[in-house]
């Protein structure tokens, strides 16, 4: 009888055994399976390490760019202010030059305008219909 419990003990423990070993094997290939994933993983990381590095290179590329142009803007704005205010310093006398061609007299301009009488009287004898009518 003892005999028999020995070999149901020893049965036991050898499935026992048995089933760990399935279990370390089937383990070591999960651990493999895992440093697999890891390799990858940090194979990906490395990858978007460079495409990180290149945005930023990029970006800062572009930050030199726009800094370029902003400074190019500022000129073209300076350059248009200055436009704006001369063309509105002689537009005046433009547009009173027209109303006189088209027969305004000198009080005509001093009301539309603004101009002082002699300025007015001027354009009128210089660009009146008379003065531009010939002979």
């Amino acid at each position: 009888m003892l005999a028999w419990i020995f070999a149901f003990a020893l049965t036991g423990l050898l499935l026992t055994v048995l089933t760990m070993l399935h279990r370390i094997n089937a383990l070591r290939g999960q651990i493999g399976e895992l440093k697999a994933e890891c390799a990858r993983l940090r194979a990906q990381q490395f990858d978007q390490g460079e495409d990180l590095q290149g945005l930023s290179a990029a970006g800062l590329q572009q930050d030199l760019r726009i800094m370029g142009h902003d400074a190019q803007l500022r000129e073209l704005i300076e350059v248009l202010d200055t436009l704006r205010s001369e063309n509105s310093v002689n537009q005046p006398y433009h547009a009173a030059i027209e109303r006189a061609r088209r027969g305004a007299g000198a009080e005509e301009l001093v009301a539309e305008f603004g101009l002082s009488l002699s300025e007015a009287d001027l354009l009128a004898r210089l660009h009146g219909g008379a003065a531009h009518s010939g002979p």
